[in-house]
């Protein structure tokens, strides 16, 4: 288990023997190394606070938990000096992301982020001053994967439903 509040981790991977717990408490910041970084099924993020920032360099996939409290704020920021950059959201054990009332997930920079065939996003809010807000912005793109490669554009259904706001913009 890792907790970051008001902090930074530089070079961040995973390791594929150990379960990782990670905790963004509030004002963090985690930038992707070199490597390409899985968070498996068994793994989860955390997020709870504002102004938390993941830099992806290079592929970002995540199979294990999203998990977001009330009012949590996290940024997927693309490094503007990397070569393709994604985030990929692969359907597993957990098809469903969950945005609870007043959280924000965004997708900011020249990047990818990939929703596979069959994830559901569901938006929490429950009046104009409290909805959740999933964005994507500053020439960051949204594709949708197929069944068996996520990156690879094929024929998908991804599902967004409840109270909140979807933003996409092209920068």
């Amino acid at each position: 288990t890792i907790e970051v509040s008001n902090g930074s981790i530089f070079d961040f991977g995973v390791s594929t023997g150990s379960p990782l717990q990670l905790y963004l408490l509030g004002d963090t910041t985690v930038t992707q190394g070199a490597s390409d970084v899985l968070i498996k099924a068994e793994d989860g993020i955390f997020v709870e606070g504002q102004n938390n920032t993941i830099k992806v360099t290079k592929n970002f996939v995540i199979e294990g938990q999203l998990n977001f409290n009330a009012g949590a704020h996290l940024v997927f920021e693309f490094d503007k000096l990397a070569e393709n950059p994604a985030v990929i959201f692969k359907s597993t054990a957990y098809d469903t992301l969950t945005l609870p009332t007043q959280a924000r997930l965004e997708f900011r920079g020249k990047g990818s982020v990939w929703f596979q065939d069959g994830l559901s996003i569901q938006l929490e809010g429950t009046t104009a001053l409290n909805k959740a807000i999933l964005s994507v912005t500053e020439s960051a793109a949204l594709r949708l994967g197929g069944v068996t490669d996520p990156a690879a554009v094929g024929s998908s259904v991804v599902t967004i439903q409840g109270t909140g706001h979807v933003v996409i913009d092209s920068g």
